[in-house]
């Protein structure tokens, strides 16, 4: 049974061969293990397409995975410890929802697989070796990562306006980038039956 079909069989109760795998193996450990890793990678396939990416270079690992303090896309600031490990948000760029009317959301962003592969993969097209499941959609955690975990926590239980806003236009720009995402091949978006 190849890779698509054992994910269609799984999403739909049809009896896979076996459970579906992904890896999704952090950049440290790409770094470290190398070789070694990559050969029992290859003996045990994932089923997403991973492993039929390229590693994305170390000078091209977005903030959250780079060593330091770097800011993202949304003004988050990150601190990492070791490169290719999360780091965590140490500044956010809404601290204050007083002030959110100053706030400046990234440009949309593109759809369709990275450039290279890091943590997990996001394949496009249909293709036998993977089931392509599309984009990587984190809306608690983004909501965390512009405010601050506390400060988030709060606002739920505050439910104010500024933050029922801040969800809204949250909500706004992912909804932008799934139509995107939308637009191209990917299984994970069709309707049971579909292609």
């Amino acid at each position: 049974m190849n890779s698509r079909e054992r994910v269609q069989r799984t999403v739909r109760f049809r009896n896979p061969d076996r459970v579906p795998v992904s890896h999704a193996v952090l950049p440290a450990a790409q770094l470290k293990y190398g070789q070694a890793l990559a050969e029992i990678l290859s003996e045990f396939r994932e089923d997403f397409g991973w492993d039929y990416m390229s590693d994305l270079p170390v000078e091209r690992y977005p903030p959250q995975y780079k060593h330091g303090l770097n800011r993202d896309d949304f003004g988050t600031l990150w601190r990492v410890e070791w490169t290719g490990i999360c780091g965590i948000p140490v500044d956010w760029p809404i601290k204050d929802l007083g002030r959110y009317a100053e706030y400046r959301w990234p440009e949309d962003f593109l759809a369709g697989p990275p450039q290279g592969r890091q943590y997990s993969g996001h394949m496009s097209g249909f293709d036998e070796r993977w089931y392509a499941r599309g984009g990587w959609f984190t809306y608690f955690e983004q909501l965390q990562q512009l405010r601050g975990m506390e400060s988030f926590m709060m606002d739920v239980a505050a439910e104010s306006a500024a933050f029922c806003r801040l969800l809204d236009d949250l909500l706004a720009f992912d909804l932008r980038w799934i139509d995107r995402w939308t637009k191209l091949e990917y299984d994970g978006g069709r309707r049971p039956g579909g292609r």
